[in-house]
């Protein structure tokens, strides 16, 4: 008897979860499809397009039985959810800490009911699976070809639960979670552990942030997924397009027209090899504010916009959280791009590192990304090289290996082979030491941040003005008759760009309006309040929206 099977990965995936959720018990599932026969040839074909488990249905460590209920309650759901295109067809079950076999049970249970089916029986102890199916005159064959339907293999050794998880969004913004874990045996743990020279579960609970979802985003999540990191946040404002595709390595097709850190952060958990959470958030980091940047190991941003990678570092040190920051772009018809590591406790700003002028030079600079077509190969090539510096960058610090943790480096790459004088000039380094309090040249900024300790209010802005004066007089113990919230200082004007009229300042004095320019700014962020007579640094987070 000839017998194919084709499976839906969806199916693998599904039968993964239920068997590794409780892996020393058994449990079991209906398989959903249809079963046909080839009326000259007699073979089979056998197609599992859905799986019902119920995850309460667990049975003990050596047995699990499908209770009537179960498959009355299987009969109706298929039912409902496929309208009779679809049938049961069989099921599966597990054998928790034993191989893969067909025990005399499972033989009594298979010639209980006449008619066509598939079973599956897998192992999640030794990562095995085993498929066996059975005629109308009750020949069995254990010998199916097997076949997952996206042209994979049903090669399971290395099983892994995927599970989508509810996740509370930040304000303004739309987010998934996905949890991958997978499950090794006990001799390949072994065989992984000789190939890393640091314990493969080192990075498990370093919480990493990637501010950009393009070329070398993608890489360089790539990079942390498969080095082990497990807990990564993706954050950003665009959807995948056509013209996206060639130079994002990580995701396919199926990714056009959605979110790119919702369609990145499946695709990482889909390549994971650890344990992994990553969520993506689509949201205009700004709008997220300094705030968000605290709770991390490591940011990484990774977008064009060299203000808004400004911005971001700002954040960091504000907060003292490592930061990674890379891009690239075009100098004299060749690539040329840049990686900066700040360790976290440097004060070194970028105004300092490029020189008067850089940011409004920065921001006339197109993307290398949006550069004409025939530049795309190229594109991904150079990226890989800024991708490659800056991830080994960050797996160094993660893994506090980081010697020189006091200074801030800019690596500042170019493209060789064009035939001009810069090709000897391929690889710069340039290393900031944090200069003392009288060096000409230290960011005024962070020279008030040292001087100006920070206060913490937290505010509902459904409430008047009046709610957040009288929490300013009592947090800062100054009686002035009105404060000032400066959101172009520290802000850098970013969050408030997105008001109707520019504003530089919010007058907050004992009045008794909701002001509608709060509702503009982030959910947690750093400002400069200040009077005729003192200044202070004030954490506002604004509870109505955390």
């Amino acid at each position: 008897m000839q017998v194919n099977v084709i499976i839906e990965q969806s199916v693998v995936d599904k039968i993964n979860t239920a068997i590794y959720r409780f892996p020393d018990m058994e449990t079991g599932g209906q398989l959903i499809g249809s079963i046909g026969k080839d009326a000259i040839t007699g073979s089979y074909t056998v197609y599992v397009a859905d799986l019902y488990h119920e995850i309460s249905q667990v049975g003990t460590g050596s047995g699990f039985t499908f209770l009537p209920s179960y498959q009355s309650n299987a009969y109706f759901w298929c039912s409902q959810k496929y309208g009779g295109k679809l049938h049961i067809i069989g099921n599966f079950h597990s054998h928790a800490n034993f191989p893969a076999f067909w025990s005399k049970t499972d033989d009594t249970m298979m010639r209980q009911l006449k008619g066509e089916a598939l079973y599956i029986v897998a192992s999640p102890s030794e990562g095995s699976w085993l498929f066996r199916f059975k005629d109308d005159e009750f020949d069995f064959c254990d010998d199916c070809g097997v076949t997952v339907a996206d042209g994979g293999s049903v090669d399971t050794a290395i099983g892994k639960e995927l599970i989508e998880s509810p996740y509370t969004r930040p304000e303004g913004s739309a987010a998934v979670q996905y949890t991958a874990i997978p499950h090794y045996t006990v001799s390949q743990t072994k065989e992984l552990a000789k190939r890393f020279d640091y314990g493969v579960d080192a990075l498990h609970d370093k919480r990493v942030l990637l501010i950009g979802a393009g070329t070398i985003g993608n890489l360089m999540l790539e990079s942390l997924v498969l080095s082990g990191v497990g807990r990564i946040t993706i954050v950003d404002t665009d959807n995948y397009q056509i013209a996206n595709l060639p130079r994002s390595p990580m995701v396919s097709r199926s990714a056009l027209g959605k979110p790119k850190a919702f369609a990145l952060a499946k695709a990482a958990a889909e390549k994971a090899c650890f344990p992994l959470t990553i969520t993506g958030i689509k949201a205009d980091i700004c709008k997220l504010g300094f705030g968000f940047l605290e709770s991390f190991d490591l940011v990484i941003s990774v977008v064009d916009s060299m203000a808004v990678r400004q911005f971001i570092d700002r954040g960091c040190k504000i907060y003292d959280t490592a930061h990674i920051s890379a891009g690239t772009g075009l100098l004299q018809s060749g690539f040329f791009g840049n990686v900066m590591f700040s360790p976290p406790g440097t004060h070194i700003d970028y105004a300092q590192m490029f020189g008067s002028g850089w940011r409004k030079g920065e921001e006339k600079k197109r993307s290398c990304a949006e550069y004409e077509d025939t530049t795309q190969p190229q594109v991904l090539a150079f990226s890989s090289r800024i991708a490659g510096l800056a991830s080994d960058l960050a797996l160094k610090w993660l893994l506090g290996r980081m010697a020189d943790k006091k200074s801030v480096r800019k690596y500042v790459l170019k493209s060789a082979g064009e035939a001009v004088e810069t090709d000897a000039a391929s690889f710069q380094l340039v290393t900031y030491r944090e200069p003392s309090e009288a060096a000409e040249g230290r960011s005024e900024l962070f020279s008030r941040l040292g001087k100006l300790p920070a206060h913490f209010i937290r505010f509902d802005r459904n409430q008047p003005k009046s709610e957040l004066y009288r929490l300013f007089r009592r947090e800062l113990n100054d009686d002035s008759e009105s404060f000032q919230l400066d959101l172009e200082d520290l802000a850098m004007v970013l969050p408030v760009v997105y008001c109707n009229q520019p504003v530089a300042s919010v007058n907050v004095c004992d009045v008794d309006v909701v002001d509608e320019v709060l509702f503009k700014l982030p959910p947690v962020h750093l400002y400069s309040v200040f009077t005729e007579d003192s200044e202070y640094l004030v954490e506002i987070t604004f509870a109505d929206a955390v």
